[in-house]
């Protein structure tokens, strides 16, 4: 996981940022059961910004989360624009840490940024 140990939020998730996976209790199409013992789960998905969609916008590390539906913890930021969104843990993210995403984001660990508009600058630090 991580080399430090960083505290997890326990307390309840945003219901906006998440979406409810439908269940279909072991039953086809024709409504007949196929497979037993599968009813009464309901599960919570979170939704990720994998493509981390406001580019030039900074973000702010509001807290770390456990999700059940994967084994790497997830960061709810807090953009600029007051949007939130999930995004997977980065080794070097920190509590309140700022983030960026796009062609103007500085070059370090935590940053995305697309490989054609920084090729020509060390990515070491």
């Amino acid at each position: 996981m991580f080399s430090e140990q960083i505290p997890v939020y326990r307390g309840i998730t945003l219901k906006s940022l998440t979406v409810q996976r439908r269940n279909t209790g072991g039953r086809n199409n024709y409504g007949r059961i196929t497979s037993y013992h599968r009813g009464n789960v309901s599960r919570r998905y979170r939704i990720l910004d994998l493509r981390r969609y406001f580019f030039g916008v900074g973000a702010r590390v509001l807290r770390f989360e456990r999700d059940p539906g994967r084994t790497a913890p997830i960061v709810l930021l807090s953009y600029s624009n007051g949007v939130l969104s999930y995004i997977l843990a980065a080794k070097h993210l920190h509590y309140y840490s700022t983030i960026m995403a796009g062609y103007t984001a500085p070059v370090a660990p935590r940053q995305l940024f697309t490989l054609t508009s920084h090729s020509h600058r060390s990515i070491r630090t």
